[in-house]
């Protein structure tokens, strides 16, 4: 694990940070390197020797009817935008369908989607989470059929923010079970196998990007503005944005940004202010990174205290193996750190559903355990 995110963050932080370092942002860059400086010192204190990596491929794996119910609950929670999808398709204006249900939503005059919607959206990530514990097995290409469905589904109305967010709850799940795999990978052949996660999240953009467009639109000029606002800006954003920030000045400040959703469970309504426009060098954007999270909760001194411990107990649990307990906080912090655009806790969904796939883990393996052992008595 201590290696594949060692990468993962230099590529998807420290290099697109440098890309947009401007001279103006020098003090906050310093604190940027200085943040994963500390991640990186609490990976290399501890010494593996010759340890060699856990192999966490049967830890907490889910069975197949788990993953069955989770898919049918996503299909019923989510029937009547299944239904739509279907029925836009044999019309053949799906696109326009689409089109016009983004722009409903981004216009605010979307009814509220209600529990049921919620809970479909709940019931992805709970399959994105247990798909990611198993390796190949019988039905497993329909699995992974049944997850392009979802992910079909949910790109219908345009979105990413959920797709997205479920490909990072899979690809944490991911890197815990191939933890001896990735551990022992070569440089050149994790650039290679990475090359999927970057085209499923390509595909994605593309997807959602080009049926915003109008028929007169250059399409080559608007991904380009888009790329600038969703994939650069993001970074510029947060510069400018920590420029601009009175640390002193706590009296609009939400707390716990990391982690809206338990607000949201509370009843408790909180003023994010994340989503505000800003204009950057690559174009206006209302995304500022996980960083901005980080900085706003925590402060600096108490980000780089948490990174460190993350470095440190990620490089204990590659070589050490982690208890049932650890697991569930492993995966929360991977899944923050890998988010990158958000923290996924903004969304109530996402911590439910960390949570309840958490739960059926637990119990299924411990059920299938208690049954192996009356089985052998």
């Amino acid at each position: 694990m201590s290696k594949v995110i060692s990468l993962v963050l230099f590529f998807i932080y420290l290099i697109p940070f440098t890309i947009v370092y401007e001279k103006d942002y020098q003090l906050t860059y310093l604190s940027i390197l200085f943040l994963f400086f500390g991640f990186h010192f609490g990976n290399i204190i501890l010494k593996s020797r010759n340890l060699k990596p856990i192999d966490y491929s049967n830890f907490m794996v889910s069975n197949n009817f788990l993953l069955f119910i989770s898919f049918a609950l996503y299909v019923f929670f989510k029937h009547e935008l299944v239904f739509n999808v279907f029925i836009h398709l044999i019309q053949q204006d799906f696109i326009e369908w689409s089109l016009e249900t983004a722009q409903s939503r981004y216009r605010g005059h979307e009814e509220d989607p209600g529990i049921l919607y919620n809970l479909g959206t709940t019931s992805m990530f709970i399959y994105a989470a247990l798909l990611g514990t198993i390796e190949k097995r019988k039905y497993y290409f329909l699995f992974i059929l049944g997850l392009i469905f979802i992910f079909l589904i949910e790109s219908s109305t345009l979105g990413r923010a959920g797709t997205f967010a479920a490909l990072v709850v899979l690809f944490s799940e991911v890197v815990i079970r191939k933890n001896n795999f990735f551990q022992n990978l070569s440089y050149f052949k994790f650039f290679k196998y990475s090359f999927l996660p970057i085209l499923i999240i390509s595909v994605v953009f593309l997807y959602s990007a080009i049926n915003r467009m109008g028929s007169q639109d250059d399409v080559i000029e608007i991904l380009i503005v888009k790329l600038g606002e969703y994939i650069i800006g993001p970074y510029d954003a947060f510069f400018i944005w920590h420029n601009n920030f009175a640390f002193n000045d706590t009296s609009n400040l939400p707390l716990f940004s990391l982690f809206t959703s338990i607000y949201k469970l509370s009843g408790i309504t909180v003023d994010q202010g994340v989503y505000d426009l800003i204009e950057t060098n690559y174009g206006y954007t209302n995304i500022y990174t996980v960083m901005r999270g980080l900085y706003t909760d925590l402060g600096f001194y108490f980000s780089f205290f948490i990174l460190f411990l993350f470095g440190l107990f990620l490089k204990y649990f590659t070589f050490k193996r982690m208890s049932y307990f650890q697991y569930f906080y492993v995966r929360i912090f991977l899944s923050i750190t890998l988010m990158v655009v958000i923290s996924p806790f903004y969304f109530s969904t996402f911590l439910i559903a960390n949570i309840i796939s958490y739960i059926m883990l637990f119990y299924s393996n411990n059920h299938f355990k208690n049954n192996s052992k009356k089985q052998i008595t």
